[in-house]
């Protein structure tokens, strides 16, 4: 088992070409890495499946990406369709690129039936210039708002997904005892969830005590 882009740096500069390999602690997308294994990138059904929960009234998924990451949109769409939303996906290069599309976005959005989305690495293009506009602009218009980084949940996001690892670590043990045979990383099925009860609250939603037990970490404090 490999864990971690320095043990595959390691194992593609070795010239081992071995079929028992299997990879993890990465977070690749799928098709990007040939070897097997899980990758720490989690399911986006998984999002989707949680906004429903949450707001089961939502028709609509704007998502942000960084243009760099566009095979993640493959597993998005496909989720998207499954989940019975429509989603708009929006590639951005960098920082400013991303200002200009978020303007256009809130000019139209209606927060009663549409989400925004974002993905690996499109605020942490410009973390401190992106993340105040963004929770201004989604707390003040009443917008659910979500990604997959737990601080931005701890600054006012809705939620986030984030691996658990023991789970994926369990899983992959699983998946080697029985020789499994794998075309290459799949996405981490074991996301667990970051939650924001205050910005629930203001938002207007009834969360359950299931939900609300199964959130770690749950921030409620302004």
């Amino acid at each position: 088992m490999l864990l971690g882009l320095q043990a595959l740096d390691f194992y593609e500069q070795s010239g081992q070409h071995r079929s028992n390999v299997f990879l993890t602690g990465v977070n690749a997308l799928p098709g990007q890495v040939p070897l097997p294994g899980i990758s720490l990138t989690v399911d986006p059904t998984l999002y989707l499946r949680t906004l429903r929960e949450l707001l089961p009234d939502i028709r609509r998924v704007v998502t942000y990406y960084n243009a760099q990451e566009a095979p993640w949109l493959i597993p998005v769409r496909k989720a998207a369709r499954d989940a019975r939303l429509d989603i708009e996906t929006i590639g951005v290069t960098d920082a400013f690129d991303l200002a200009r599309q978020l303007a256009r976005t809130f000019k139209t959005l209606d927060p009663h039936t549409t989400a925004l989305w974002f993905g690996g690495n499109t605020i942490q293009l410009n973390d401190e210039l992106i993340y105040s506009y963004v929770l201004e602009q989604t707390w003040d218009r009443g917008i659910a708002v979500f990604s997959d980084t737990i601080v931005h949940v701890k600054r006012g996001f809705l939620f986030a997904l984030y691996p658990d690892y023991a789970a994926i670590g369990s899983e992959l043990g699983t998946l080697i005892q029985q020789h499994a045979r794998m075309t290459g990383l799949r996405f981490s099925r074991a996301g667990r969830l970051a939650f924001n009860l205050r910005t629930a609250r203001h938002l207007g939603l009834t969360v359950s005590d299931a939900l609300i037990q199964r959130a770690h970490p749950l921030y409620s404090n302004p």
